[in-house]
């Protein structure tokens, strides 16, 4: 039964004065898939935008991986079987873009490779469609991510994340 004295949600809520980032420090990482979804913004501030999330455990960390704090104070780390997560906000006119890298990179196709690309003849459509199709078809894909931090035009820090195909 809904309760009519609040106003505020707990089942959004953590449990706990907090939580871990589920963002990865700079480095090199070979991840594995284990969801990928839609999201809809839930911050009431700005514009309704989608992201798409993109959930992984991390097997390796290759390169790079030190502990750093992100722009809000959490402490940004990465080991082996942690769990980690990519949300591309899709309000931004290269989103697509990077969107369709990683969808090449789970069809096994090197993005940096516009050879390969072309070859592919990739429906990033499709692709899409079916990454987020119910029998969840990119759990257990391991894929590389390098990620690197870059600064927002107003200062703030983001990180890029860029995809390859673990082999």
């Amino acid at each position: 039964m809904p309760s009519t004295h609040r106003s505020f949600k707990l089942n959004k809520a953590p449990v706990g004065g907090g939580f871990a980032s589920s963002k990865l420090p700079d480095g090199s990482f070979l991840v594995k898939i284990y969801k990928v979804f839609v999201k809809e913004s839930e911050n009431k501030k700005r514009n309704s935008t989608d992201f798409v999330v993109v959930e992984f455990d991390v097997l390796e960390v290759k390169a790079g991986g030190q502990p750093r704090k992100d722009w809000r104070g959490q402490e940004m780390t990465a080991a082996p079987g942690d769990k980690r997560s990519w949300a591309l906000d899709m309000s931004y006119a290269n989103s697509p873009g990077n969107l369709n890298e990683f969808l090449a990179a789970a069809a096994g196709v090197s993005p940096s490779d516009p050879e390969a690309l072309k070859e592919a003849e990739i429906d990033f459509d499709e692709a899409f469609d079916a990454a987020l199709g119910s029998d969840n078809p990119l759990d257990g894909v391991e894929l590389i991510v390098d990620v690197v931090t870059k600064k927002t035009d107003g200062g703030r820090d983001y990180c890029a994340h860029r995809w390859s195909p673990a082999s």
